[in-house]
């Protein structure tokens, strides 16, 4: 029999806990349905959810239906639960989303289906509550296809359009139905899987209607997954059973794992298999070995976390959907702080998204929660389990940081016996990107077990912020540069030096506060149109749309959430409680009052003892600190090895503009020195033999330079300078197009450049040079709000883009965008900010996508 993962989402009250409830029934799993109402589910076992009627964790259950083996995974519904909804993607082979067939598609069933998109899930639609008078199928389906993008089918029932329903959702599939082919049960399991299809059943599951059709769909309909012999897990939940027992639940992707086992964590630490249960609902039973495609709950593992992967299995990071708000907790007097601190702790490990933290500064804890539904949960979590109570305080939004510009950050750690070098490129990305991290760096340069080490150290980390401790969002690490000691590297040497390379460049950087943005739909009576618009404004969002529902209209658009999360109070008043909205959380954009939160906040990075940005060299066999301004001058590996990827990602294989000399090719290594002599300042070490041993005098008195952070708000506005021919070779298309038209390549990248400045609205000005043009003067032409530039016969935009960075940097803020190392520097040294071609292009697809995403919308 085969093995199957499925798992149960939807908006709170749509019948998600009662269809689970009907699957395991009409499967003979259980011989007593069980109802939410009457509090005797089988899933919902815990005294708080059969209190309050929601599902507040995730819950196992293991059914068979004819040939399959099925484990069902029921996830909270509730928003203030999402995070837990979430982590249990990870581990699905299938999603079953349930809608209500009374209340709609809601905003929270919007946020699951594209969460399931983004995870590449496989999935099914259960429409609910489809016993109930005067419900046209019809409407539900055509909101439902919106939902997925015209690719649902009803399969619960097979009418004459059914086959050229299903061949509608792949071209070629379409051409064989035109034919007279129709497509087979191969061919649909194909489509369901790549989610190019969204099967949809009708039925009632308190009465068990439609839930029969729904199995032999999900026996009939889904491919069989292809495990592999090598072992490889995924941790997706860490809990604890009634007598603290710590539980690692993971699913097994391939291989074997038995009791007495040793499992090797991300980190290198091993731990021993001491027992493996099987979960269905409340009780479970023990088993010696776990069969690939199972779910088990595993004990003796401590070191274990949410979104490990054990074996081959990656680990992955946790950039879903994260809590805004943050509250201080304090003890009822009963116990020391301290002892709440590790309490909450522990709740943390089953809860990521709680982030439990202690300010040192305010000598507060803090945690990180949906609401305030949450919020009352775990306060009955944790006086259950601790036998004392804790008091919540709100202590605001949850802020992060990200930095403006390009930087090199460097971390050594060389205490006697131990060495470890680690350069990392951090380069801010567009909105919602989270922490990107990769390696550009040869495995002949530093080994692939290194790197790894240095990879997931990044990986498994909250990296904070300098200016208010916050965490980093839409930041990407590239290793760029690394060395290791045959025989002094330890295990934890390279993930020192890599988390103080974060820390060290951060300082370098300009960094920003970012403060969480939502996007809402608004449901207001048509007459109270007005009133919402202006409301919304006044809370600092925008409408993007109105539309009109009947009596109601429907806003979107969107808002700082800080200022908006609370609206709905004000929605219930003026509309006498038939309007409604809804969030979704859609990234981080700087915050509009910077400089009045920074002045409040007291965070000094030098003081946090848990995230340092100097390094540890060694000399005369003792280890001594470098203060972080110093280390880029200490270090082992020069900068000039990596400068290909400094300067830009695409340097080594982009074209040269025809007609006039590459700069980005530097000629000899004297002239390379003397290039990042100015970045990085005097290097001092001989700066030829790179393996030579070295002697490095401790420094007498390393100082720490004042660090002051940049809370200053600079009031320039930006523009952003591009080298025009540069982005062109740097972009495949349009190099191509250069080679045959080069009107029509300048045209292209101007179309381009029009619909980015059109969605960013910042200020552009494109520069293409005339070097072979010979007594021309500079002239000047509008393309709509962008400027462009021809500069003069014989000057080269690079000359051009200096004079002018030198006569406006106190006027604008300005970023020039080319892949020319020489006018790289050049510009830096005048003040300016540089951004790559690559980055530039980069950025305008993000741009497109997002467009894109929003027209589809």
């Amino acid at each position: 029999m085969r093995r199957m993962t499925i798992g149960i989402l939807a908006h709170v009250d749509a019948g998600k806990t009662t269809l689970s409830e009907s699957l395991l029934f009409v499967s003979g799993a259980i011989q007593k349905q069980g109802r939410v109402d009457h509090k005797d589910t089988v899933l919902d076992n815990n005294d708080l959810e059969r209190k309050r009627g929601i599902t507040i964790f995730s819950k196992l259950a293991s059914f068979s239906y004819g040939e399959t083996i099925f484990t069902l995974l029921d996830t909270p519904g509730h928003v203030d639960f999402s995070a837990e909804m979430e982590r249990s993607l990870q581990v699905l082979d299938v999603a079953i989303l349930v809608v209500s067939a009374t209340a709609g598609i809601q905003g929270h069933t919007k946020t699951l289906a594209a969460l399931l998109k983004k995870n590449n899930v496989p999935t099914f639609v259960f429409v609910n509550k489809t016993d109930m008078p005067g419900l046209d199928k019809n409407t539900i389906m055509a909101s439902l296809s919106g939902l997925f993008d015209g690719s649902c089918v009803r399969f619960d029932v097979r009418g004459d359009d059914f086959g050229e329903n299903v061949a509608m959702s792949d071209e070629h599939l379409l051409e064989r139905y035109l034919e007279g082919e129709e497509p087979t049960e191969d061919d649909i399991r194909e489509l369901i899987a790549t989610r190019r299809l969204i099967p949809v059943y009708f039925g009632a599951a308190l009465k068990n209607q439609g839930v029969g059709a729904l199995l032999e769909g999900l026996t009939t309909y889904t491919k069989p997954h292809d495990y592999g012999e090598e072992f490889g897990a995924r941790v997706y939940k860490i809990a604890r059973d009634d007598r603290g027992v710590r539980l690692t639940f993971l699913k097994m992707f391939g291989g074997t794992l038995a009791v007495k086992d040793t499992v090797t964590h991300a980190d290198g630490t091993q731990e021993k298999v001491e027992q493996i249960r099987e979960y269905s609902g409340a009780s479970y039973k023990n088993v010696n070995e776990c069969e690939r495609g199972a779910i088990y709950a595993v004990c003796g593992l401590n070191a274990s976390f949410s979104g490990e992967g054990l074996g081959v299995i990656e680990s992955s990071s946790d950039d879903g959907i994260v809590p805004i708000f943050t509250y201080s907790v304090s003890g009822d007097g009963s116990v020391d702080d301290k002892i709440v601190l590790g309490n909450l702790k522990l709740l943390e490990e089953e809860d990521p998204s709680l982030h439990v933290s202690f300010d040192e500064r305010l000598r507060e804890i803090h945690i990180s929660l949906m609401g305030d539904v949450m919020l009352e949960i775990i306060s009955s979590i944790y006086e259950g389990r601790f036998g004392h109570k804790i008091y919540f305080k709100s202590a605001g939004i949850v802020y992060k940081e990200s930095i403006r510009d390009t930087v090199i950050g460097v971390g050594h750690y060389e205490p006697l016996r131990h060495y470890g070098e680690v350069h990392l490129l951090m380069q801010p990305m567009p909105k919602g990107s989270g922490v990107v991290i990769n390696s550009e760096l040869s495995v002949d340069v530093l080994a692939i077990s290194y790197q790894k080490q240095i990879l997931n150290a990044l990986a498994n980390k909250i990296h904070l912020g300098v200016l208010t401790g916050a965490p980093l969002t839409d930041i990407k690490l590239t290793l760029v540069a690394g060395r290791a000691h045959e025989k002094h590297t330890e295990g934890g040497d390279l993930r020192e030096a890599a988390l103080r390379a974060v820390r060290q460049g951060l300082m370098k950087a300009k960094s920003v506060l970012l403060e969480p943005e939502y996007t809402f739909e608004l449901n207001v009576p048509q007459a109270m149109t007005g009133r919402a618009m202006t409301d919304i404004n006044k809370l600092g969002g925008t409408v993007l749309e109105t539309l009109s529902e009947g009596d109601m209209a429907l806003l979107t658009g969107t808002a700082p959430a800080a200022a908006i999360h609370d609206y709905q109070k004000e929605v219930n008043i003026y509309t006498s409680g038939t309007g409604s909205i809804s969030f979704k959380l859609s990234g981080y954009i700087p915050c509009a009052d910077e400089e009045a939160v920074l002045l409040e906040n007291t965070y000094d990075p030098l003081s946090d003892l848990e995230n340092k940005p100097d390094s540890v060299f060694c000399s005369h066999g003792a280890g001594f600190v470098v203060p972080w301004e110093e280390v880029d001058a200490y270090s082992h590996v020069k900068a000039y090895a990596y400068s290909h990827l400094y300067m830009d990602h695409a340097v080594a294989t982009e074209p040269e503009t025809e007609g006039r000399a590459s700069k980005s090719k530097l000629s000899g290594s004297d002239e390379l020195d003397e290039i990042f002599r100015r970045t990085f300042g005097e290097s001092k070490r001989d700066r030829y033999n790179y393996n030579a041993p070295k002697v490095i005098e401790a420094p007498k008195n390393p100082a720490v330079k004042e660090y002051k952070p940049n809370s200053r708000i600079d009031k320039r506005s930006e523009q952003l300078v591009v080298d025009g021919y540069n982005v062109i070779y740097a972009d495949r298309e349009l190099s191509e197009l250069m080679k045959t038209n080069q009107d029509s390549a300048r045209d292209k990248l101007l179309d381009i450049l029009h619909n980015y400045q059109g969605y960013t609205g910042k200020d552009i000005i494109i520069v293409f040079d005339a070097y072979n043009v010979k007594g021309k003067e500079a002239h000047y032409a509008k393309y709509g709000p962008m400027k462009i530039v021809f500069s003069r016969g014989a000057q080269t935009a690079d000359m051009y883009i200096e004079n002018y960075v030198s006569e406006n940097r106190d006027k604008f803020r300005i970023t020039v965008a080319s892949s020319d190392a020489l006018i790289q520097m050049q510009i830096l040294s005048q003040g300016a900010l540089r951004m790559s071609s690559a980055e530039l292009l980069e950025q305008i697809r993000a741009v497109n996508k997002e467009i894109k995403g929003k027209v589809g919308e």
